[in-house]
């Protein structure tokens, strides 16, 4: 038979010694224990996210809820409540409840489950209540905007997020949340690592059009070390070297060194290898003396094409 809101009514007025002589409940004392217990599933609800029925009370919350119950009702019969006791069982209830949820299917609902039980919120037996879930979901969104926003990883939804970006998101979710979830201040060093495979997992995953800007633009931001031998960059990191690459050769003009009227002649005069060691000089994080010697080294080789005396063979290739 199912637990009923009036058993544990019952049980809370025996552990209190509050029956009549034959052992039975007094209507009136049960109404007033009735309202209580009403009172502390709203709360539980309310607080946490635990859902309790009056007509089908979980074997395994019964106890604590009981022993709830018992501390919230002393003073109604002239006794001291134990307050450091009802926490106790409050905390029990929460374990319990928690315990006793389901495990989270979706991606959305794994990764918060990770995050909370990587803050300790979650014992690692534990899945979210709602309430749980709720503290996590709306904060995801957030950090997911933020990484967008800062050009690292773009995922559309939580629910989307794909297999490759789930533990390092969990880890950097984790040290984003820490100081509001997990009582502890972010580890920077963690949080940088996590972003850091975060951006590895996007760029891994990329796709540029294969032309003649784009083939240069990629292999600077390769050679720069902005991205990885065999990724590709964002739209955002791409457009800002191709943005780049017109205004190096009117540089290069300008200066008398060489007259490349667009991207698809620097390929067809067998001038790519020399134009790309050029922007790399030029945009790299060299020291002034080292940058200096790097860009005229480039510049040389660009003038010996410019004079017909190409020392490299002309060169279109895919490099994706």
């Amino acid at each position: 038979m199912p637990l009923l809101k009036a058993d544990a009514v019952t049980a809370v007025l025996q552990d209190l010694h509050v029956v009549n002589r034959v052992g039975t409940v007094d209507t009136k004392d049960s109404t007033v224990v009735g309202l209580r217990f009403d009172n502390a599933v709203a709360l539980l609800t309310a607080r946490y996210g635990v859902t309790i029925s009056p007509t089908d009370i979980a074997p395994a919350l019964f106890g604590p809820l009981v022993a709830w119950l018992v501390e919230d009702c002393r003073a109604l019969f002239y006794q001291e409540p134990d307050r450091a006791v009802q926490a106790a069982q409050e905390n029990a209830l929460l374990a319990t409840a928690r315990s006793l949820a389901s495990t989270q299917s979706t991606v959305d609902g794994r990764l918060a489950t990770a995050v909370l039980r990587a803050l300790g919120v979650l014992g690692t037996a534990e899945n979210p209540t709602p309430k749980d879930l709720a503290l996590v979901s709306d904060r995801l969104i957030e950090v997911l905007d933020d990484l967008e926003r800062r050009d690292v990883i773009v995922i559309a939804a939580p629910a989307s997020i794909p297999s490759a970006a789930f533990d390092a998101l969990r880890a950097f979710a984790v040290e984003v949340l820490a100081p509001e979830l997990g009582g502890r201040a972010a580890d920077p060093a963690l949080k940088t690592l996590a972003e850091e495979q975060l951006r590895r997992v996007a760029r891994a995953g990329y796709t540029v059009d294969d032309t003649a800007e784009t083939r240069i633009a990629v292999r600077v931001l390769r050679m720069l070390g902005t991205i990885q031998p065999t990724e590709n960059p964002s739209a955002a990191e791409l457009a800002a070297i191709v943005a780049l690459i017109e205004p190096h050769l009117r540089d290069l003009e300008a200066q008398r060194i060489v007259s490349l009227s667009d991207v698809e002649m620097v390929e067809e005069v067998g001038a790519y290898p020399a134009f790309v060691d050029y922007l790399v000089a030029s945009l790299g994080p060299l020291q002034p003396r080292q940058k200096d010697m790097a860009m005229r080294s480039a510049a040389s080789r660009l003038q010996q094409l410019a004079a017909g005396e190409p020392t490299y063979l002309p060169l279109v290739a895919s490099y994706f």
